[in-house]
């Protein structure tokens, strides 16, 4: 039987792992935390490689799509332990219903899949297993890889050989080293600073109360940043807040009391935390970039049965749980085309890089486009200067908000984009939300975002009372 390796056992390395397994092939997951089996409850699982793990996460409709194609009965056990969105129109034109999206702390749904793939039969996990190094050989004009060495977590070291190395270790992916290591040629890379600062705080709905709204985010824009509310499974919700690195205001929202201040300021939230009790302290999460590292230069491809898959090949700013959806996707991509990837490694791997450019390269370009629009208007909100006019992107967006409230089909269109079920070339291709879209943009020529919540001075001033 042929033996696949996987780095990592995040989202990416799961469904890796559980896709390919069921194709028939023997799976070894190699991952280097100590993942404790503790239930699922919050902070009884705890992932120290995963910066962004205790931040807000929903896991898009694509993702459910996914799933439902090639595992429903994950699909089934996640959406038995989250909560499955009921509200978000995204049918449209009579299409099929798609898979709803799921929202859960990013922890606890990954914990659905570990349990999944420890019933494989095909699968082995080796938890505290450290890859320091690739094992190739040079059959051609590139290395094949044929394993890795591994270090144990009491140092001994040891080789694990493969037909296919996968390196889903995430966004801190040592792939460059390694690949420098047996003599690769230089890895492309682009990178985009995301000068971000997330600051989420988690809370459980006290004892008699439910949800005011089933699941549906709430988003909106602040004095001073962006605010969202996603539900989890647990009767827990969380809130986060997204400023400026450049903002002095990031330290006295890590202040519980200043960061429910504002809170309690935007009615939207406020019927939430109404409800709950908060479950520990604001939650920061900076350090954030939009990267993309791929196999294949002008020449073509510089190495052959290794592929990255999830954030080693492509992370953004973690919006939502999108790097999720693009994860899945390409662990369907390689799971379907595993007995190419294996017969003809060389050109398989220049295959699945011009694959990646054209099927989801579209959602990492306008990421980075997005991330860097905000980071600028942020910069702005926090020297206090004019902002800067939005883009036409971010004018199509702000319009399609705008409008969803008052024309249910550009609801179920933005639904459907923000789901990533749809690109907006598709959405605004349709004659009737292009021109009603078009319309609303030349009746309001100045658009910009409405603000909710205190205002910078009032929070400034609270806290120093």
């Amino acid at each position: 039987m042929e033996h696949v390796v996987v780095i990592g056992s995040g989202l990416a390395g799961l469904t890796s792992a559980i896709l390919i397994a069921r194709q028939g092939l023997r799976v070894t997951v190699l991952e280097k935390d100590e993942i404790s089996a503790a239930p699922r409850t919050a902070g009884s699982w705890v992932r120290p490689g995963v910066g962004q793990g205790s931040q807000t996460h929903s896991f898009l409709a694509l993702s459910s799509e996914i799933l439902r194609e090639e595992a429903p009965d994950l699909l089934a056990a996640v959406h038995a332990a989250g909560v499955v969105d009921v509200v978000a129109p995204l049918q449209v034109d009579g299409s099929p219903e798609p898979a709803r999206p799921v929202f859960d702390r990013r922890l606890a749904y990954e914990h659905v899949l570990k349990e999944k793939a420890l019933l494989e039969t095909n699968i082995e996990f080796r938890p505290g297993a450290m890859v320091i190094a690739l094992v190739a050989e040079r059959s051609t004009s590139v290395p094949h890889v044929r394993g890795v060495e591994v270090r144990g977590a009491g140092g001994e070291t040891c080789l694990v050989h493969a037909d296919l190395v996968i390196d889903a270790s995430g966004r801190k992916s040592p792939g460059r080293r390694m690949l420098e290591q047996i003599g690769a040629a230089p890895m492309p890379e682009e990178a985009h600073r995301c000068d971000l600062q997330y600051l989420t705080r988690w809370y459980r709905l006290d004892d008699g109360c439910a949800f005011p709204n089933r699941a549906a985010p709430v988003r909106g824009r602040s004095w001073f940043g962006s605010f969202l509310l996603c539900a989890a499974g647990d009767r827990q919700f969380s809130i986060s807040l997204v400023l400026s690195v450049e903002d002095p205001l990031r330290h006295a929202l890590r202040e519980p009391a200043v960061f429910d201040r504002f809170v309690a300021s935007v009615p939207r939230l406020a019927e939430w935390l109404n409800l709950a009790s908060a479950t520990d302290d604001p939650i920061p999460f900076a350090g954030i970039e939009n990267r993309r590292r791929e196999l294949v230069n002008a020449d073509g491809p510089i190495v052959a049965r290794y592929l990255l898959v999830g954030d080693s090949a492509m992370h953004t700013n973690p919006t939502l749980g999108r790097g999720t959806s693009l994860a899945f996707r390409q662990a369907q991509f390689v799971a379907r085309h595993i007995a190419t990837a294996l017969a003809e490694p060389d050109n398989f791997c220049a295959a699945f890089a011009k694959w990646l450019r054209q099927d989801i390269g579209f959602w990492f370009d306008s990421q980075v486009f997005a991330d860097a629009e905000l980071c600028e208007r942020l910069r702005a909100l926090a020297r206090e200067e004019e902002l800067p006019a939005l883009s036409h992107q971010g004018r199509l967006g702000l319009a399609m908000q705008m409008l969803a409230p008052h024309d249910p089909r550009i609801a179920c269109q933005g639904a459907r984009i923000f789901q990533m079920l749809s690109k907006p070339t598709d959405v605004l291709a349709d004659e009737t939300t292009g021109r009603a879209i078009n319309e609303f943009l030349a009746k309001n020529p100045g658009l910009t975002e409405p603000r909710e919540g205190a205002s910078r001075a009032l929070l400034v001033a609270s806290q120093h009372g």
